[in-house]
């Protein structure tokens, strides 16, 4: 059973929340550390790598990830995490999953809202693995998700 938490709290019993100097941050990187800290993805510097990813993306939610990176070495950075194959989505989502729950606890009404989208990448004929979106010479895939909000639109979180 998850704990409830406080949604705009800072995991206080982390090491990564420490190292990081918590009491001065932004409120996109209170953000990331508070959905991203507690991530086990094998190794501290992965963590850390991902609070600060979710940080700098959370601060340019529009960008595509070179502008939002601002600067080669992060953008880099990002590119190998990104490719690291010790890492599976799953282990990253993890962490805000459980956290998304916390806050889930704390409302009596949850919104459920779903949306399905189109990801069309028939212009990079490599990729392996896509489907027919509506006519068979575009290929992609389908993204279904379902983000929940509180009635006062107040958004807590993705839970599928």
């Amino acid at each position: 059973m998850l704990e409830p938490a406080d949604p705009y709290s800072i995991p206080k019993s982390n090491p990564l929340t420490k190292a990081l100097g918590v009491n001065n941050l932004l409120n996109d990187t209170h953000w990331a550390v508070n959905e991203f800290a507690d991530a086990e993805l094998g190794d501290v510097r992965r963590t850390q790598r991902l609070v600060e990813l979710a940080s700098v993306l959370a601060q340019h939610p529009t960008a595509a990830l070179p502008e939002a990176c601002g600067d080669g070495a992060m953008l880099k950075a990002a590119y190998r995490f990104f490719a690291n194959d010790a890492l599976e989505p799953q282990d990253i989502l993890l962490s805000h999953i459980e956290v998304t729950y916390g806050r889930l606890a704390q409302v009596p009404v949850v919104l459920a809202v779903q949306d399905t989208t189109e990801v069309d990448w028939t212009a990079h004929p490599a990729t392996t693995g896509l489907g027919p979106l509506g006519h068979t010479a575009c290929q992609g895939l389908l993204v279904h998700s379902t983000l929940a909000f509180t009635p006062e639109r107040v958004p807590l979180g993705l839970v599928a």
